[in-house]
């Protein structure tokens, strides 16, 4: 992870998550840690790097046949300079 991208959670309904939303929580972000351990499915995380891109990525699962396991996937748009 680098010291210089900024990561922070968009808390709100599924969708919500857009880069005007992202904008906006960037830039009062100071951390630079986000914990995913407690993430759940459909959780949406805004992610800025040193260049300006801006990302929005949405985690996914996907439970199997086992109890107890699951995939975990996601969706990273990304939107370059932003």
């Amino acid at each position: 992870m680098s010291d210089t991208a900024a990561f922070v959670q968009v808390y709100g309904k599924p969708g919500d998550g857009t880069l005007d939303t992202c904008r906006l929580l960037l830039r009062a972000e100071k951390r630079r840690r986000l914990p995913l351990a407690g993430a759940a499915n459909g959780t949406e995380i805004c992610m800025q790097d040193s260049s300006g891109d801006i990302a929005l990525f949405v985690i996914g699962t996907k439970s199997t046949a086992v109890p107890g396991i699951a995939f975990l996937q996601g969706d990273l748009t990304v939107w370059r300079a932003s």
